[in-house]
C-alpha cells in the first residue's frame, strides 16, 4: 500500500507549517494546463492543534505538497478552503504553480523577435518572478541553443493589453507546433523542496527509450474510450484582431475526412490578440488537430503497483497500449502520450486509484 504524506509550506519560503494526514483527497497532472488538488481533515484530531490547522493552510499563501513513497508526486498553491460546521472539518481546494502564473500581470510589454519558442516560456517565468513578492520559487532550465530544432516565434505582449503571464503561457501553447510545458516537484540534494520548470518543443522520452507497456488485460485495471463527434470539427474558422468585416480571418478544412464521407462540421477560433495571419493559420490548424473524428482522449485506470509502477514514468513520456476487448475484435495497440494523469490516494473505503489520460494516437 502506498504511504502518502500532506506536507503544507509557506508559499514564497517554503518554510513547512503543518503536516497533515488528509482524507478524501485527490489530485491530476496536465502538460499545458493547471492541475488540481482536494482534500480534507478535521478539526480537533489528537496530536496537531487547532491553531497550526487554521494558520498553517491559508488560502493564497499556502503551498502543498503531496510525497508518495518518499517521492513528490505533486505540489502547488491552496487557493481555497470551506469550513463545514456539522463536521467541524475543512475542505481545501489547489492547483499547480503555475496556476499562479494567471495572477501575476505583464506590467512591462515584452516584445520577442525571432526567438527560439521553448526560451521565450523560460522568459515568461523569469519576468514573471521579477519582484520578491511574486517570486513563485520555480527553478528554469538553461537557455536553449538555437539550432535545427528550435522554432521561432516572434510574439508581443504589450502591458496594455492586460496580459497575465498565464494568457501569454496559452498564448505560446496552441500554435500547432507549439511547446509543452509543466512545473514539476521533486526533492534537491539537500532535500528541500524545488518546483522545477520542464519545457521543451515536446516534453517526456520516446518509446524506445521508455519502454512503457500498458495491457489490458495486466497493468490495466479498467479503461474508458469515449468518441465524440459534437465536439470535433472538419472545418475551423479562425478570426483574429479586428472587428467586423475588416478582422482578420482564416479556415482551414481537413479535406481527408471530407473525402471519407464525413459531412462538413464547422467549429470556430477566436483570438483578438493574433494579428499575424501566419500566426491565427497555425492556431486555427492546432485546434482543428485537436478536433480530429471522432475526438478521443482515453482514460486508463491501473494497476498502480504493478509494471509500470506510478510515478516511474513523467508526464509526455510515449507508451505503448495493448488491449484485447469486445469493443475491439482485432485488438488495439497504439503508440501514445501521457499527456496527464488522476490520482485518488488509498482512502479507508478502497485502493489507490491512478488514472493515466493519453492523446491520440502519434507517432514516436
Amino acid at each position: 500500500m502506498a504511504k502518502y504524506r500532506y506536507i503544507f509550506a509557506d508559499l514564497l519560503t517554503d518554510q513547512v507549517t503543518v503536516e497533515l494526514p488528509l482524507y478524501g483527497t485527490f489530485f491530476t497532472r496536465r502538460i499545458c494546463k493547471v492541475g488540481e488538488f482536494g482534500g480534507s481533515f478535521g478539526l480537533n484530531t489528537e496530536g496537531i492543534t487547532n491553531a497550526d490547522v487554521i494558520n498553517g493552510t491559508i488560502p493564497g499563501r499556502t503551498a502543498v505538497y503531496v510525497e508518495r513513497n518518499n517521492q513528490l508526486v505533486w505540489g502547488g498553491i491552496i487557493w481555497s478552503r470551506t469550513w463545514q460546521e456539522q463536521s467541524k472539518s475543512f475542505q481545501y481546494y489547489g492547483q499547480t504553480f503555475d496556476s499562479a502564473m494567471f495572477k501575476s500581470d505583464i506590467r512591462n510589454s515584452l516584445t520577442y523577435v525571432s526567438q527560439d519558442q521553448r526560451n521565450i516560456v523560460r522568459d515568461l517565468f523569469i519576468q514573471s518572478q521579477l519582484y520578491s513578492s511574486r517570486d513563485m520559487r520555480i527553478n528554469v532550465p538553461p537557455s536553449f541553443s538555437v539550432d535545427g530544432s528550435s522554432i521561432l516565434r516572434s510574439p508581443n505582449f504589450f502591458w496594455y493589453d492586460s496580459w497575465t503571464f498565464g494568457k501569454a503561457l496559452e498564448y505560446m501553447s496552441d500554435y500547432e507546433d507549439g511547446m509543452d510545458y509543466y512545473v514539476d516537484v521533486a526533492y534537491d540534494p539537500f532535500g528541500d523542496f524545488a518546483r522545477n520548470l520542464i519545457v521543451n518543443n515536446r516534453v517526456g522520452d520516446p518509446l524506445y527509450q521508455t519502454q512503457l507497456i500498458f495491457d489490458y488485460p495486466g497493468s490495466i485495471k479498467n479503461f474508458w474510450y469515449p468518441e465524440s463527434g459534437s465536439t470535433g470539427a472538419t472545418t475551423v474558422v479562425g478570426i483574429g484582431a479586428g472587428e467586423g468585416a475588416k478582422s482578420i480571418r482564416t479556415s482551414i478544412t481537413n479535406q481527408t475526412y471530407i473525402y471519407g464521407g464525413w459531412p462538413d462540421l464547422v467549429d470556430f477560433y477566436t483570438n483578438k490578440d493574433v494579428s499575424v495571419l501566419s500566426t491565427l493559420q497555425s492556431k486555427v490548424s492546432r485546434q482543428l488537430l485537436s478536433q480530429a473524428l471522432p475526438v478521443s482522449n482515453p482514460t486508463w485506470e491501473i494497476f498502480s503497483d504493478r509494471t509500470p509502477e506510478f510515478g516511474s514514468y513523467s508526464l509526455g513520456d510515449y507508451a505503448k497500449i495493448q488491449i484485447q476487448s469486445d469493443r475491439f475484435p482485432g485488438g488495439l495497440e497504439v503508440s501514445t502520450r501521457i499527456v496527464g494523469w488522476d490520482v485518488k490516494p488509498t482512502q479507508s473505503s478502497g485502493a489507490e486509484e491512478v488514472k493515466i489520460i493519453t492523446a491520440g494516437e502519434e507517432d514516436s
